[in-house]
């Protein structure tokens, strides 16, 4: 008698505790469960969120919710947005609070964790401290080099481009062409203007190159949001199912691209 009590007993200890887990201290005894919601199953369940952010209209979901329950409001059972500064933003930012895996997802690349995804508030700070006076405001003011790459960007290179096009007549995309500027500045910047980018003078390779680099953007969900599961579709070789497999390329084809001027600087 009693072995059949057993699974019995086992079944509702399972039961309780995930009643306890995903019900009782997620809606009464979480730190979180004081904070308003922007949806009712928020304190169970990052679903609501995460189809927002699936279908990119998150911007405007958040802040609908801010509008109607106020600036501190709780998104997923353990993930908060916070829409004011004072008692929010400048908490988070003065506070040494560590950042989540988010920022690992989005930022690494070659396997690498970069200073901006480090989590833990000391080794970043000391990161920050030895790479900060680099760009720091002072620094490239007083640059030589700096003042040379603006003379060849902008007298050699951006009002030629602009001359041309204004004898002939024809409309100018001119978002390419300070997106162009942007990258060939800071890539000449930390590269060498012989080892960097060339956008300006290469209008067909930047427009291809920052088209791939926008149309990414509708499939950046799966490795932002669900790195665990995109990881494992991409073990079993199922990863085009959700991800095409010509944003793999673009992303490699970038990476390479970005080597190749690593390679040549240090040439």
């Amino acid at each position: 008698m009693a072995f059949h009590i057993i699974p019995s007993l086992a079944a509702l200890l399972v039961l309780a505790y995930l009643t306890y887990t995903y019900l009782v201290h997620p809606l009464f005894l979480s730190p979180l469960s004081r904070v308003s919601n922007a949806h009712w199953s928020a304190p169970f369940s990052p679903l609501w969120i995460l189809y927002h952010r699936l279908y990119q209209n998150d911007t405007r979901a958040v802040h609908a919710a801010h509008t109607k329950f106020g600036p501190i409001i709780r998104l997923a059972p353990n993930e908060l947005s916070l829409n004011c500064v004072d008692g929010g933003i400048r908490t988070i930012y003065a506070g040494g609070f560590a950042k989540g895996d988010w920022y690992s997802n989005v930022f690494s690349n070659y396997g690498v964790q970069p200073m901006f995804a480090m989590p833990e508030h000391g080794p970043h700070s000391k990161r920050k401290r030895m790479l900060s006076n680099i760009y720091a405001k002072s620094t490239l003011q007083g640059n030589e080099g700096v003042g040379r790459i603006s003379r060849v960007l902008l007298h050699e290179r951006l009002l030629p481009r602009l001359e041309a096009s204004a004898d002939t007549g024809k409309a100018m995309e001119v978002y390419d062409v300070f997106s162009s500027v942007t990258m060939d500045f800071v890539a000449a910047y930390v590269f060498g203007l012989k080892n960097g980018s060339d956008f300006l003078r290469e209008p067909e390779f930047a427009k291809k190159f920052l088209k791939d680099y926008k149309a990414r953007q509708l499939y950046t969900f799966w490795p932002q949001e669900m790195a665990g599961f995109t990881d494992f579709m991409g073990r079993i070789g199922l990863l085009g199912l959700i991800v095409p497999k010509w944003v793999t390329r673009s992303n490699h084809d970038i990476e390479d691209w970005i080597m190749s001027m690593c390679d040549r600087a240090e040439a």
